[in-house]
């Protein structure tokens, strides 16, 4: 079986999407399938397969990034990104055909971009095409801004109708959670939907939280609106908390700073960057009620820690109801403040939780992921 990856990421540089691609490219090599990768950059990939990438030239959609966060607020840096990266395939992707066109077997290409200008010329040459969609379609956050929720969202016209055009085209689309799943059909279409949960590898630290005197909350990621953070900040205002604890960690925007500067409270710890599965060892419970994800990472490494998870359908995570957590309302105060005092009060319930997380996610390793891909595309094939 011939397997193309066109990446516009970084192959297995942690952060970046192509991480967890890089687990599907390392097993899919490791089966015997012949192996090419598309990529902004890579990291650590086998020599012996083949991957074309630009070299310093990857780096060009970053430095547009930096200029739109610090000199053009309104540049359209994500279309910008996609328009390079095409290019950049259309480059590469004729001499590869030129290469392999006595090749007559079945060919799959796992598509992370929605382009439609890259989906088109992989059907052209007979590919059986996936498009990975990681994240919730730009038309939830459309949907978002006519209910009067989308404060601190960017609405992008342009990457909306590129999402669009390819969920049209597809004839297969993985998304990673229930909440991608139904954002996507109801933009329409006649593809085959597979879900398809993102893994995580839990590390070997002690977990002793015996001898917490306090009830210690945690979050992990960036510390921003659409996060949930402002709500999560509006919920903590309840006198009952005054006697637990709340860790923020990651980077932190200035909308919520002011917000911290202004309420001035006493039980909040803001530690930066930290070893984030280290860190939740010593904490009680994970908090995470964002807005719009794909599958939240840390709801996966908090379920790794055995934490109780409170969070949203909208971060698609493995989380189930009063099994392995608790699901709340999105920018619902009430719903989440009344989550969190449940769990403060109920350490049985707690532990219970804990339990079932861990036992859960242990079916979701990164090496369990890629295996799941390889048998994805002997289905499709």
């Amino acid at each position: 079986m011939k397997v193309i990856f066109v990446v516009n990421s970084f192959v297995n540089k942690v952060g970046n999407v192509g991480y967890r691609i890089g687990k599907i490219i390392d097993k899919a090599h490791m089966s015997g399938s012949d192996v090419t990768v598309v990529a902004r950059g890579s990291e650590n990939i086998n020599s012996d397969i083949k991957r074309h990438t630009p070299g310093v030239l990857g780096n060009i959609p970053r430095l547009i990034k930096a200029i739109q966060i610090h000199l053009f607020k309104g540049l359209n840096y994500r279309y910008i990104d996609i328009k390079i990266f095409e290019f950049y395939f259309l480059f590469v992707f004729y001499i590869l055909m030129k290469e392999q066109r006595k090749y007559k077997g079945k060919k799959i290409a796992h598509l992370v971009e929605p382009s439609p200008v890259i989906l088109k010329h992989l059907k052209k040459y007979n590919f059986i095409v996936i498009l990975d969609l990681a994240i919730a379609p730009s038309s939830y956050v459309k949907c978002l801004k006519e209910k009067g929720q989308g404060n601190g969202f960017f609405y992008n016209e342009k990457i909306d109708k590129y999402e669009r055009a390819c969920i049209k085209l597809s004839s297969y689309i993985a998304t990673p959670s229930q909440f991608v799943f139904e954002e996507v059909n109801k933009i329409g279409t006649d593809a085959h939907l597979f879900i398809e949960p993102f893994g995580v590898d839990r590390k070997e630290v002690v977990v002793n939280r015996l001898d917490n005197c306090k009830v210690k909350f945690c979050f992990a990621g960036v510390i921003n609106h659409r996060k949930g953070v402002d709500i999560l900040l509006e919920a903590w205002g309840d006198p009952e908390f005054n006697d637990s604890e709340l860790h923020l960690c990651g980077k932190i925007t200035p909308e919520i700073q002011t917000i911290l500067n202004e309420k001035k409270f006493s039980n909040i710890y803001l530690p930066g960057f930290v070893d984030i599965q280290s860190y939740m060892a010593k904490c009680d419970i994970y908090v995470f009620p964002s807005i719009l994800e794909g599958s939240s990472k840390s709801t996966y490494e908090a379920m790794a820690m055995s934490l109780p998870v409170i969070t949203t359908f909208e971060s698609g995570s493995l989380v189930e109801h009063f099994k392995s957590g608790l699901i709340v309302e999105k920018i619902d105060v009430d719903s989440l403040k009344n989550a969190m005092l449940l769990l403060k009060r109920d350490k049985v319930l707690r532990e219970n939780l804990s339990k079932n997380a861990l036992e859960i996610v242990r079916k979701f390793t990164w090496d369990d992921y890629a295996k799941r891909y390889l048998e994805l595309y002997k289905e499709v094939i």
